[in-house]
């Protein structure tokens, strides 16, 4: 039976690590560009693509967490699932209080984007530093989104709104003009991916072996049926 309207978020496991992976490409792409004589850039959006979630079913006494163009997939057995919590119902509901290894890891990648950004921002923009604006951009909010509690979305959505718009003010300030077509892209993907976080229901499924989060449309259906199946 499938669970309507459900995903995994790639927060933990091997999805989390094909995201991890995606963002440490495009720190290191101009790096890689040198060393392999072309760029890489396509490369972290595949993994970007393998680690998304793509749907949720109960089949043979098993939650099955799909992802990677729906032909991976998360095993859970229905006896090893211990707690289901709606997370964003929680008043003080955070993601990083259960997920603080993956929160740290995003924070390192997060401090080596910056670093590197500074360190090469003496030789143009290029693929060296754009990688990293990129990076940037995308883990500041995705950072806060772990750390803060979902009441507090305002504060993510300024963020990612000053964060969106370096991918417009560093172009100019690095002179390099090539660069300011993107900004507006990645602006509206910013945007469109905060609004999109916010709009689900998120929950926190823990098991014996690790927790996992689900984004779904209606957490109290998919509460339902996957607490139908147990019983």
């Amino acid at each position: 039976m499938e669970v309507k309207g459900a995903r995994m978020i790639p927060f933990s496991g091997l999805p989390f690590l094909f995201s991890a992976m995606g963002v440490l490409m495009l720190i290191l792409a101009g790096y890689l560009e040198g060393l392999i004589g072309y760029n890489p850039g396509i490369i972290p959006i595949i993994l970007f693509l393998l680690s998304s979630g793509t749907s949720v079913e109960v089949r043979n006494n098993e939650l099955l967490l799909h992802y990677g163009f729906g032909k991976l997939a998360v095993r859970i057995g229905l006896e090893d699932i211990r707690e289901l919590t709606l997370l964003n119902r929680l008043e003080r509901g955070v993601i990083m209080r259960y997920f603080k290894g993956e929160a740290f890891i995003v924070l390192i990648l997060l401090v080596c984007a910056i670093f590197d950004m500074v360190l090469m921002k003496g030789e143009g923009i290029g693929w060296e530093v754009y990688g990293d604006v990129l990076a940037m951009i995308f883990l500041t909010p995705y950072f806060l989104l772990l750390m803060l509690p979902f009441r507090s979305r305002w504060i993510t959505y300024s963020v990612g709104f000053i964060c969106a718009g370096l991918a417009l003010i560093l172009p100019m300030m690095f002179h390099d003009a090539a660069y300011l077509f993107w900004g507006p892209f990645w602006t509206a993907v910013v945007i469109f991916m905060l609004r999109e976080f916010y709009s689900k229901d998120y929950v926190l499924l823990k098991t014996e072996k690790g927790m996992y989060l689900i984004a779904t449309d209606d957490g109290s259906a998919s509460l339902s049926t996957i607490r139908g199946e147990i019983s």
